[in-house]
């Protein structure tokens, strides 16, 4: 079990957990919004999420998984997987919602140009409903 004391109001976060949703007991929707003004993305780029436990930012990169035209309203999503031991999962799955966040990005340069041939086996976004059961 993770003891690391999280800082509940550290000055360098600039963002909030605004929702979440457990597929299963390691498998996670975790929502995040901008404090201020979101900030545009590309479809395949990634944003650094992190948060101060005992007095050290732990942090670790995860592509976004929603549209960046929500992300001003809904905010970001990510599909994050708990890595028992790991150094920021084990954090983050301790979060109520409404904790504040350190977000930084977006980074990388996975995007899909308009001219990419086809196929792109992609995955869509959830838009806040569960996926069905197979």
């Amino acid at each position: 079990m993770d003891t690391r004391q999280v800082e509940p109001d550290a000055p360098q976060y600039n963002a909030s957990l605004v929702a979440r949703s457990d597929e299963t007991s390691s498998l996670g929707y975790f929502t995040v919004r901008m404090d201020g003004d979101a900030v545009p993305f590309e479809p395949g780029q990634y944003m650094t999420i992190g948060v101060f436990a005992d007095g050290k930012l732990v942090q670790r990169p995860y592509s976004v998984a929603s549209s960046p035209r929500v992300a001003g309203t809904d905010g970001y999503e990510f599909y994050v997987r708990l890595v028992q031991g790991g150094m920021f999962t084990p954090v983050l799955w301790r979060l109520p919602v409404v904790h504040g966040l350190r977000m930084i990005g977006p980074k990388g340069k996975f995007p899909l140009a308009p001219a990419d041939a086809p196929p792109h086996p992609l995955i869509p976004p959830r838009h806040g409903q569960a996926p069905s059961p197979p």
